[in-house]
């Protein structure tokens, strides 16, 4: 299956259009949220266990092992991909008269999301048995990362112009507006934050260095395979990246919520639109 290139979100629906397609989505987006709320609220009371291991603790910062946190991670996965392609991009694709180019891959989904919460997700959600209380814990992961997450589901319908008249291609930025523009660039500095306050919480839980040498070998690597094989096969790049940077969001701390959320709305949302299994595929 072609992947669908990001130049076909560019142009948005007409104004009808927008106001009656941001009406339905925010009256789904509220009823999905509240629907997220209420699972949080009872998966939290799923009881723990204890986990003695000392490198268990050394990698996810409790002695405990909290099934609540495995239930809700994948919960939000799979609910968003379904919320991404029966809502979002469906409606918005149809006013623009495109049709969506991805196919679901449940499996491919899955194995992906076992990485993403083995290497950051159990790390970075707060159970209220051993550090938050059960009310502070329903806040920060509702909040922290459920919230962030519904946002960047929405990534490409609001870069399209519908929100932020943004072009994707940099010979018409001079087209873009004054307000748009300050727009993108706090949201640009106000990201650049948190990743830099996010390398000061991997060097304070002695952690950068490792992952420093870790993400060389494997950008050393990426870039033999890729200039190999770049002739035969077209490469998501975006959604591959998004997946990787999951494992330095690990700390168990509401910054790292905020950016480990935002790169699954990201991962989701762009693996919706091409297919969640044509992250490499050939030419």
């Amino acid at each position: 299956m072609e992947p669908v290139e990001i130049d076909i979100i560019s142009a948005a629906p007409t104004t009808p259009k927008i106001r009656q397609q941001l009406k339905l989505n925010f009256i789904v987006g509220v009823m999905y949220l509240a629907c997220l709320l209420g699972i949080l609220c009872c998966v939290l009371l799923i009881p723990s266990s204890p986990a003695s291991s000392k490198i268990y603790y050394t990698l996810y910062f409790t002695h405990n092992f909290e099934p609540s946190k495995l239930f809700y991670f994948f919960v939000l996965i799979f609910s968003g991909k379904v919320f991404l392609q029966a809502v979002v991009l469906k409606n918005f694709l149809k006013n623009s008269q495109r049709r969506i180019g991805g196919s679901p891959d449940n499996l491919w989904l899955f194995t992906c999301g076992i990485f993403a919460y083995i290497l950051g997700g159990n790390a970075t959600l707060f159970s209220w048995s051993e550090y938050v209380s059960y009310t502070d814990a329903i806040l920060y992961n509702f909040c922290g990362y459920t919230l962030p997450f519904f946002m960047f589901l929405h990534s490409a319908y609001v870069l399209s112009g519908v929100l932020i008249q943004v072009n994707l291609s940099f010979g018409d930025l001079y087209k873009v507006s004054k307000k748009s523009f300050l727009i993108s660039l706090i949201i640009v500095l106000t990201l650049i934050g948190l990743c830099g306050y996010q390398f000061y919480l991997l060097y304070q839980y002695s952690r950068l260095y490792i992952y420093l040498i870790i993400y060389s070998v494997i950008g050393f690597l990426a870039g033999i395979i890729y200039f190999c094989c770049r002739d035969s096969h077209q490469f998501n790049l975006f959604s591959i990246y998004c997946l990787l940077i999951v494992p330095l969001t690990a700390t168990p701390t509401l910054t790292s919520q905020i950016l480990q959320s935002s790169l699954l709305g990201l991962y989701l949302e762009n693996s919706a639109r091409i297919g969640f299994s044509n992250l490499i595929i050939k030419k």
